[in-house]
């Protein structure tokens, strides 16, 4: 009995260690502040530390970034199925945008060019 008590202990430690470490989603991190926290108010990701995870962008077809004060779009482009975009704000590049081949509608009427 004692065996057993054992060898399920251990069993149990390497359950707990495998899917810990070896089940771990993907993660998009942005370096804007103003960007991530458009992102997760206009969602309902579960986030951590200026990131969202992969899994979760799937889903988003609309996002509005009206009020943010959004500098930097760096990793806005993994938002491949973004369909909608309110942009309102001054913004160092437009290159991410250039790479969201499904929006069909932008809406940057005081885009402030930063360069």
């Amino acid at each position: 009995m004692k065996r057993f008590k054992i060898i399920y202990f251990i069993c149990f430690i390497f359950a707990i260690f495998f899917s810990t470490n070896v089940y771990r989603e993907d993660k998009i991190c942005f370096d804007d502040n103003n960007l991530y926290d458009a992102i997760i108010n206009d969602t309902d990701f579960n986030h951590d530390d200026n990131c969202v995870y992969v899994n979760d962008i799937k889903s988003v077809k609309s996002l509005d970034f009206d009020g943010y004060e959004v500098k930097s779009l760096n990793g806005l482009s993994n938002f491949k199925y973004l369909e909608s975009l309110n942009l309102n704000n001054q913004i160092d590049n437009l290159d991410d945008i250039n790479k969201l081949v499904n929006l069909k509608y932008f809406d940057f009427q005081e885009i402030i060019l930063v360069v």
